[in-house]
């Protein structure tokens, strides 16, 4: 298999992983809320700020992994540093596939952060 083609097609893999591990980091997030501390959460404005703003991040870094796994199969015939630099377009949004995937990995640490960050305040009220 073409070197190319294999760096191209991991990348691939590798945005598919991360959406399901987005997915099931909201799913376990709200679930949390769910069962404990969620009143402590909603009776404080800053809590409920960042579990919000944690979430959003997290959706975020999904919507970009989504542009890139969505969008590689069009392009596999591309070298890998051709497809690194190609512009997907979301909406009004136009970026590299290598700023996608700046972007996606950023919005995901800053959300777990945030997500971590209520949690514990949550467990430890």
């Amino acid at each position: 298999m073409d070197k190319d083609l294999e760096k191209i097609k991991m990348i691939y893999d590798y945005a598919k992983f991360h959406l399901g591990l987005y997915t099931g980091v909201v799913a376990v997030s709200i679930g949390i809320g769910e069962i404990g501390g969620a009143e402590f959460i909603a009776n404080i404005f800053l809590l409920k700020l960042l579990a919000i703003l944690g979430v959003a991040c997290v959706v975020l870094a999904g919507v970009c992994g989504a542009m890139v796994a969505v969008n590689t199969p069009e392009y596999l015939d591309l070298k890998f540093d051709d497809f690194k630099r190609r512009r997907l377009t979301a909406w009004i949004i136009s970026m590299r596939v290598e700023q996608w995937l700046f972007w996606e990995h950023r919005f995901f640490w800053v959300g777990l952060f945030f997500i971590l960050a209520v949690s514990l305040f949550a467990v430890f009220e």
